[in-house]
């Protein structure tokens, strides 16, 4: 992506479809993320916990990786697993009664090949709450950074906004 360029999410607008009347977002920009076959490993759990996980993902097949973890839930606080190194993005969150949804992400980068798994606790309730965690690890080509820029949103049901940060370039991969 360049400066300017716009990323464009769409909704589903069959009722059958999209049951949910809110949805949270978020975007990461990475740098030197591969060229192609970037995605490496993934995993997922959908469940209900105080102790949400992503589940463990297989190993990774190189050893400098980005490891990106997302927690789809409702109204509660999340606090992501400290001790693996996570770096957390702010939570993305809608409210409007029963149907709140949050967005919680994390991500870290690897030097070792190896298994990985993202994990995280629910408060404020402090019970169990149903949840989806994902996982995935990106191929890296060894020099690891984050970097920053501005993208300007618009979904199909016509929310605009934009993520704003000083710096972009072509070398980058935007996860949604």
């Amino acid at each position: 992506l360049s400066v300017g360029d716009v990323i464009t999410l769409g909704l589903p607008t069959s009722p059958t479809v999209n049951t949910r009347n809110r949805w949270a977002w978020d975007i990461e920009e990475f740098d030197n993320i591969v060229a192609s076959s970037w995605l490496d490993q993934t995993s997922s759990n959908a469940a209900s916990s105080i102790n949400p996980t992503t589940g463990t993902s297989p190993s990774t097949t190189q050893s400098n990786e980005l490891v990106f973890a997302a927690f789809g839930y409702g109204s509660r606080t999340f606090t992501p697993s400290t001790g693996s190194l996570f770096t957390v993005s702010p939570q993305q969150k809608t409210t409007a009664g029963s149907s709140d949804r949050s967005l919680s992400n994390e991500w870290k980068f690897v030097t070792a090949t190896g298994t990985q798994v993202a994990t995280g606790k629910f408060s404020a309730p402090a019970s169990a709450a149903a949840y989806v965690g994902l996982l995935a690890t990106y191929k890296t080509t060894g020099a690891l950074s984050a970097v920053t820029g501005t993208l300007s949103l618009a979904d199909g049901a016509g929310f605009a906004g934009t993520f704003v940060a000083p710096l972009l370039s072509d070398n980058r991969t935007y996860l949604l």
